[in-house]
């Protein structure tokens, strides 16, 4: 009797102390423990959905968290409820049942790159500071905040851009994201 006794207290202050942490992470984190999460990158749409505009798009949604976002920027929602995306285009997301309760945004990295012209080909290519080689880029760079744009290799050879690329590549870019003739996070 003894020993059940003092099995149903252990029991009982293990089970109080796990529903003390999760409570305590909960806090923390400032997410209830029965949120979902969702992942999306950002990039430009370049005058599809808006005619002669670059617009920014999560995973091809329209945007739809207050986060000053750039293209390679990777957005991750926590949410309750259910999250719908409707399918047009750009998407639309959707909550029912439930509401954001936080995001999360890891930044992509910025750094310059220049418009230069090969050598061999002749083809206008860019290059960055690193040596690392530019696997890929979009076609166009944006000339302003209001999502004005033009073809980057148009530029004249010695130009210095900034790209923004996903943090996962490090310092150095090999596939860029967005091309900018501003500091886009400024």
């Amino acid at each position: 009797m003894k020993k059940s006794r003092v099995l149903f207290g252990v029991t009982w202050i293990v089970l109080c102390a796990c529903m003390l942490v999760g409570c305590a992470n909960e806090l923390l984190e400032g997410i209830p423990a029965d949120s979902k999460q969702s992942v999306f990158k950002t990039y430009y749409d370049y005058g599809f959905h808006s005619p002669d505009k670059a617009v920014l798009l999560m995973d091809g949604s329209t945007v739809f968290v207050d986060e000053k976002l750039i293209a390679g920027d990777v957005v991750t929602v926590y949410y309750t409820g259910e999250l719908y995306i409707q399918e047009t285009y750009p998407s639309t997301v959707i909550f029912h049942g439930g509401s954001i309760q936080r995001v999360e945004v890891t930044q992509a990295n910025v750094c310059q790159v220049t418009v230069a012209q090969s050598t061999q080909t002749g083809e206008k290519r860019l290059t960055s500071p690193y040596d690392t080689m530019i696997q890929s880029s979009p076609d166009y760079v944006l000339t302003d905040k209001n999502g004005n744009y033009m073809e980057w290799r148009d530029l004249e050879v010695g130009t210095v851009l900034y790209c923004s690329f996903s943090s996962e590549q490090g310092n150095a870019p090999s596939e860029i994201a967005g091309l900018y003739t501003y500091l886009p996070r400024k």
